[in-house]
């Protein structure tokens, strides 16, 4: 079907450009109920995506429209036409400024380690279910339900400027829910995960991890009323944190008036805090994200955002970019974020709320203000033995700290995300869960 696809393509005269994504995947997937096994297959599927470009005329400027679609096994030569002149005619409604579509890369082909050993998806799929269940050992916790899914897969792209790429991945994700019985209460705790090689111990981890955070709920009292007490992010609101601060270097962001940032502004002053140093990178060993290339096809090499709290490049959509003057940067998924210099030892002098799980955290992309209730926190306070506090909330905005925010030494990956394990937030608002 490609061969006929691409063919397609290349003779219709309405197109002015186009690019073809074709993603293969084949996916062995394990269903448990606890721990019996209820079902497995294997699932091979094929994905079309189709963009096209075609020009037009609007009071006498050239002007673009752009549309994507999928397009599947199962349709006739004749559907796929039919669709392809359907979408034709959609471009029309939907014309902008023209803008240069990628051209000729001399990207080389590139395919990530494989990340499973060389075994079957089957057997890696149950390697993955016995690390699982390694951790399945509490008394009064288990692994209530699992799906585990193991993938290979491949991506090509091909466009009408004679670009083609190819990537290959290896993909884990397990989905678990467990249970955690304790003085006639039960506590469900929903988790999922991704992973790029068989690393049992990390499989394990994160399922124990899991059941004690179930656990340390039966132990929790009310948030108290709290002055004075910093907050401590951790794991995924550590990712959250510093995704807001990259969006903020989107061209997409600026366009939409959802970012002011500019080439060489400082975004923190004093010696009080650690600043930001990021960047992105196409590929990152331990990440199921990201491709030497984005979903435009433009080819993908690392990209330095702040260097010590100051802005060194922007990112983003193909049109945007151009609109705005700024250079083709692309769309990544990899961020990595420099350690801090905050240590253990730092931490006995403060009083602070460690986050361990909050019903959300979503940072405005405007004011940086957030809000969210505590599921569980661990509140250390100086000379006192630590105390695991649910209900109540914190609030804030992550501007007003950025001058006093300190960010740990030790780094930490999650999946698409390297950077400190840790960050410690001044200047929010804790309220008493009584």
């Amino acid at each position: 079907m490609i061969s006929y696809l691409l063919d397609t393509l290349k003779k219709n005269k309405k197109i002015y450009a186009w690019n073809l994504k074709v993603i293969c995947k084949d996916t062995y997937e394990l269903y448990f109920i606890k721990q019996k096994l209820e079902m497995n297959r294997e699932v091979n599927t094929t994905n079309y995506i189709v963009t096209i470009f075609v020009k037009g005329n609007k009071k006498g400027e050239e002007v673009l429209g752009k549309s994507t679609f999928s397009l599947y096994s199962s349709m006739s030569e004749n559907e796929i036409e039919e669709k392809i002149d359907e979408q034709i005619t959609l471009c029309k409604y939907a014309y902008n400024k023209m803008y240069e579509l990628p051209k000729k890369s001399n990207l080389k082909q590139f395919s990530k380690e494989v990340g499973f050993d060389g075994l079957s998806l089957k057997d890696a799929a149950f390697i993955a279910a016995d690390a699982l269940f390694e951790a399945d050992k509490f008394d009064k916790g288990y692994i209530n339900s699992a799906e585990i899914f193991i993938s290979y897969e491949e991506t090509k792209f091909f466009d009408s400027n004679d670009n083609v790429f190819l990537y290959v991945n290896e993909i884990g994700n397990i989905e678990l829910v467990t249970t955690w019985a304790e003085e006639n209460v039960e506590v469900e705790l929903y988790k999922s995960f991704a992973f790029d090689s068989l690393d049992t111990k990390y499989i394990q981890q994160q399922a124990n991890d899991v059941l004690l955070e179930a656990s340390n709920r039966f132990k929790a009292i009310r948030t108290p009323s709290l002055n004075n007490v910093k907050v401590m992010l951790t794991g995924e609101y550590v990712k959250r944190y510093f995704n807001h601060f990259a969006y903020k270097l989107s061209n997409d962001a600026i366009y939409a008036n959802e970012s002011n940032y500019a080439y060489n502004q400082s975004i923190q002053s004093g010696n009080k805090c650690d600043l930001i140093t990021m960047r992105f990178e196409s590929t990152l060993k331990g990440s199921t994200l990201g491709r030497p290339f984005d979903d435009e096809g433009i080819a993908l090499k690392r990209l330095n955002l702040y260097e010590k709290g100051v802005v060194k490049n922007f990112y983003g959509s193909n049109a945007i970019s151009q609109y705005l003057d700024k250079p083709v940067n692309g769309n990544y998924k990899n961020l990595i974020v420099n350690a801090g210099t905050l240590q253990k030892e730092d931490l006995n002098e403060e009083n602070y709320l460690e986050i361990m799980s909050l019903s959300d955290f979503d940072i405005d992309t405007v004011t940086g203000d957030f809000a969210s209730e505590i599921r569980l926190a661990c509140l250390h306070l100086k000379n006192k033995n630590k105390q695991f506090v649910t209900g109540g909330s914190i609030s804030g905005n992550v501007y007003e700290s950025l001058n006093v925010v300190r960010f740990s030494n030790e780094t930490n990956q999650i999946n698409n995300f390297v950077g400190p394990s840790k960050v410690l937030l001044d200047y929010v608002k804790i309220g008493s869960g009584e």
